[in-house]
């Protein structure tokens, strides 16, 4: 393991010189969380009201940790694990009225400690419980490995576009290279257009 130190969380409005203004700084949330970690920003709650992040916990192996979901309440300061897992649970957006997050996850896929993942709906209620998933990528079986990453909503909320990954597995593919673009649309939608 290794301590790569205190993370700190920096909320700021950048000015048209690209100077940092109205610059807040929070190391006090992270105190909880491991010291063994990484954090990533994802996206902003609706009206700015919190953040939703990643935390990777401590390095085991050779493989990585695990990765959580977090999101964090501006106003009361409470920080909650949305995922509670060991699995690799990374919220690439939120749906705009910040009840459910489109997450990369490796759920159903356990093998060799690999972080394969398909692409899920996870319903921010804190129990990490509800997640709807979307692709099936690493159900097929074979020469060629596939899975799903990076989803993002649209914002009237009837979509999610994501990538797939194909190929051999590794640093070089795992973003999604080589696969395309899948769009998952929700027919029960009441979006309205303009």
């Amino acid at each position: 393991m290794f301590n790569v130190g205190k993370s700190k969380l920096i909320i700021a409005e950048i000015d048209s010189n690209g100077n940092l203004i109205n610059k807040i700084e929070n190391k006090d949330i992270f105190e909880q969380l491991s010291d063994y970690s990484f954090y990533e920003a994802q996206d902003f709650f609706p009206n700015d009201s919190g953040l939703a992040f990643i935390h990777y916990g401590p390095f085991i192996g050779l493989w990585g940790p695990p990765v959580q979901t977090y999101s964090l309440d501006f106003e009361t300061g409470e920080l909650i694990n949305q995922t509670k897992s060991s699995a690799h649970e990374e919220p690439e957006g939120l749906f705009p009225d910040g009840q459910y997050a489109a997450l990369e996850s490796n759920r159903h896929y356990s093998r060799n400690g690999a972080i394969k993942s398909d692409v899920y709906l996870l319903k921010l209620d804190g129990t990490g419980k509800q997640a709807y998933r979307l692709s099936y990528f690493t159900d097929k079986q074979g020469a060629t490995e596939e899975w799903g990453n990076n989803p993002n909503v649209s914002p009237e909320e009837c979509r999610v576009a994501y990538s797939k990954g194909y190929g051999k597995f590794g640093i070089k593919h795992s973003t999604g290279k080589l696969g395309g673009v899948f769009i998952a649309e929700f027919h029960e939608c009441s979006c309205t257009t303009e």
